[in-house]
């Protein structure tokens, strides 16, 4: 285990009391680092980590166990609520003072769980971000489920896809949902304007001009789709009129009107997404000379797979923030 008593949780999480039993603790340890931090992170740089004395560890490793610790300790205290702070008694949930026993006010415990959660998401982002700043020092970040796949996507990170869609550099966010890009590439983008002209663009190191254009469309369409695609099936939550991807839900989290609103911006989405394609589309042919592959392929070659046939959308912008 990367924490290995109650104090190493306490160092993070200043709310935990000394007196909280580790044997409790560590079941919630265990579950966070297999569902929260494993993930992510990948086994083969966990292993590492996983040492008997930290102090052997590299300066390197040290630097990255800060990290790792940290958004442990938050997703752990998250894992463990309300067992942490309350007790199932024949009154029923009980919360837990120093004094005595009250019943826990079902807002306390959503509160808490509201708080860890963003603490929490928090800390995996800055866990990610430092990953992708520093991998030239961490090889096995390179090797792990996510950077491969996200390497063989047209939009490969959350700083990419923020020139694309108001995607406030959110890492985690980006993780949570990268595989909709993949969704979206092969639903939207691939039978518009075929599998080998995608392809050209993901493996393009030096693209003309034209290409580059042509490439900010695709990005453009394809955030948007990806987004589409991604609304009906991650929890999401209306706050402060922002849209969030929340990692727990409950009654108190999600207003009844939330719905309608996913609802409507699922249907903007989508019309925006539509628009940006378009564009793409229009803008393939009317330079098909210089885009051979496009022009050899049947979505140029026959008249119903032409720009007319996607109908017109508002491109206005969809501003998501996560």
């Amino acid at each position: 285990m990367l924490l290995c008593s109650t104090q190493d949780v306490k160092k993070y999480v200043g709310s935990i009391q000394k007196s909280t039993s580790w044997d409790t603790l560590k079941t919630y340890v265990s579950l966070a680092e297999n569902f929260s931090i494993k993930p992510i992170i990948g086994q083969a740089l966990y292993n590492a980590l996983d040492v008997v004395d930290f102090t052997s560890l590299s300066s390197e490793l040290k630097t990255l166990l800060e990290y790792v610790q940290r958004a442990l300790a938050y997703a752990t205290v998250l894992r463990g609520l309300p067992e942490l702070y309350a007790t199932i008694s024949d009154t029923g949930v009980q919360q837990q003072n120093p004094e005595n026993s009250t019943p826990a006010n079902q807002w306390v415990v959503s509160g808490l769980k509201e708080s860890f959660t963003q603490s929490a998401d928090d800390c995996i982002n800055s866990l990610i971000q430092f990953l992708d700043d520093n991998a030239t020092d961490y090889t096995d970040w390179e090797n792990t489920a996510f950077v491969q796949k996200r390497s063989n996507l047209l939009i490969k990170s959350a700083n990419e896809l923020s020139d694309h869609i108001y995607f406030p550099n959110s890492h985690y966010a980006f993780w949570k949902m990268y595989a909709f890009f993949g969704i979206a590439e092969r639903k939207h983008l691939t039978p518009s304007i075929s599998e080998e002209l995608l392809q050209e663009f993901k493996d393009a190191t030096t693209p003309t001009a034209k290409e580059k254009k042509a490439i900010q469309k695709a990005k453009d369409a394809l955030a948007h789709f990806a987004f589409y695609e991604a609304i009906p099936a991650l929890q999401f939550k209306i706050v402060g009129g922002s849209l969030l991807i929340t990692t727990y839900s409950d009654g108190i989290a999600v207003k009844s009107n939330d719905y309608k609103i996913l609802k409507d911006l699922k249907e903007k989405t989508f019309q925006d997404a539509q628009g940006f394609l378009v564009e793409l589309k229009s803008y393939l042919d009317e330079n098909s000379d210089d885009f051979p592959t496009y022009k050899a392929s049947i979505r140029y070659q026959e008249p119903e797979n032409r720009t007319t046939s996607y109908g017109t959308a508002d491109n206005s912008n969809t501003i998501i923030s996560i």
